[in-house]
């Protein structure tokens, strides 16, 4: 079923996604993701945070990126939330919500969507 992310108050061409990651995430095929992410949205990815669990760390990883720019991964001390399930915010501008979904469906096939 297709998702509509939230329109944003700055207009209609920039959206915000939250997404759930229940599972964590292996790092290599993460860090390709991430990777190809910043490659195909370059300027239209206006934000992207995350605190995700990724295999063979016992503490959360936390990730930002803007644009072409994917900055270095940090280690929080614990999860900031009970149930240490990863969390993802994408703000993108002039980006299809199908792609985007698309994408982080190939991160994962059981993202979950949430609302802001």
């Amino acid at each position: 079923a297709a998702v509509e992310p939230e329109l944003n108050r700055h207009g209609p061409s920039i959206r915000a996604c939250s997404v759930v990651l229940s599972q964590p995430l292996a790092a290599e095929p993460l860090r390709a993701w991430l990777a190809d992410l910043c490659e195909w949205a370059g300027e239209r990815l206006l934000r992207l945070k995350a605190v995700l669990a990724v295999q063979g760390s016992d503490q959360p990883q936390i990730i930002h990126a803007v644009q072409h720019q994917l900055y270095p991964w940090q280690s929080a001390p614990q999860w900031p939330w009970p149930d240490n399930q990863g969390r993802m915010v994408l703000i993108t501008q002039d980006i299809a919500p199908q792609e985007l979904w698309a994408r982080l469906r190939r991160l994962d096939a059981s993202v979950v969507r949430v609302s802001d």
